[in-house]
């Protein structure tokens, strides 16, 4: 305001050959054009809110768009996207995939093996895992690609989705992303403490032979988990001196839910950059609008019905008319 009182002192005389209204445009237009370039940008933000509002078929719509959009750019791209609220959902809800599976895993390796050699392959990852052996054999799939694979983490990627993180060469997290350890998992507890149970377990007999027994086999898991994890990480997270990633990753010093953000898994050794580019966001949360916008199984037959009562109508009329 104070550019414009300073443009009326130095041309007041001419200003006033103009007229007091000619005055009044000019102050008014300027005051104008500053209220413009002072309007603060919410174009990013708005998009946000726009994109957590689509129906179910506008985001499967959305992601097909975005993800055209990233492989016309950069190359190959395979998401590993879960709903990590599967179990709040209802089960008339079509499914949706809330952890790493057999069939997920045949469906990626099927699209990592069908890569060209020699061409880098891009993986979103949001997810807390899943069955071990899964997510073991995409780990290695990656490893065996004769080509770069980078993986992307925007939010999370625990337990398995950190296994599989380990396998690529290049990892980058988002700014408030998290990893995960990956100790041995069985029974539905950690090793280290079904470890502390069966040394409680001397000389006390109530506590369950079971546990002893789902220790053995937890021993014998957990050598095996250790060594396929160790064998999957990629050389560039292996550390010139310290302790192996995967080692400290999978010691079980941690609970099992610790998420770990980049600074720490940089200090672990693992080549990483705090850097996620703004169209895996955009592909991200456009599949997790499709998971939460996924539509009930009785309206999935309501439209099929409706469609077939339509199609039926169409071609009565033909009839009629031919």
């Amino acid at each position: 305001m104070s550019a414009i009182m300073e443009y009326i002192q130095s041309h007041f005389y001419q200003l006033l050959l103009w007229g007091v209204p000619s005055i009044v445009v000019i102050v008014a237009a300027v005051w104008g054009i500053m209220r413009i370039r002072s309007k603060p940008k919410t174009e990013k933000y708005d998009k946000f809110v726009k994109g957590q509002g689509l129906e179910y078929e506008e985001a499967v719509t959305r992601v097909e768009e975005l993800t055209a959009k990233f492989r016309d750019k950069v190359g190959i791209l395979i998401h590993i996207i879960h709903d990590l609220d599967s179990n709040k959902e209802g089960a008339d809800l079509v499914s949706a995939p809330g952890s790493i599976s057999y069939q997920e895993a045949f469906e990626k390796i099927g699209a990592i093996r069908s890569a060209e050699k020699g061409t880098k392959i891009h993986i979103i990852v949001h997810t807390l895992g899943g069955y071990a052996l899964p997510s073991f054999m995409i780990a290695d799939a990656i490893r065996k690609h004769d080509g770069d694979v980078q993986v992307y983490v925007p939010y999370v990627a625990m337990s398995g989705g950190t296994i599989i993180a380990l396998a690529a060469g290049e990892v980058c997290m988002g700014k408030v992303a998290r990893l995960g350890p990956v100790d041995t998992v069985y029974g539905g507890y950690t090793y280290s403490t079904l470890k502390a149970l069966s040394i409680e377990k001397g000389g006390n007999d109530k506590l369950s032979d079971e546990v002893l027994l789902t220790v053995i086999e937890a021993d014998k898991y957990e050598a095996y988990s250790k060594n396929e994890v160790k064998s999957f990480t990629h050389e560039n997270h292996m550390p010139k001196d310290g302790a192996h990633i995967a080692e400290e990753l999978s010691a079980g010093k941690m609970s099992h839910n610790q998420g770990l953000d980049f600074s720490q898994v940089k200090a672990m050794g693992m080549n990483v950059k705090d850097s996620c580019p703004e169209l895996v966001y955009q592909i991200t949360d456009a599949q997790i609008r499709v998971i939460k916008s996924r539509p009930t199984k009785a309206a999935i037959l309501a439209k099929a019905k409706d469609q077939s009562f339509k199609r039926r109508n169409e071609r009565s009329k033909r009839e009629r008319s031919s």
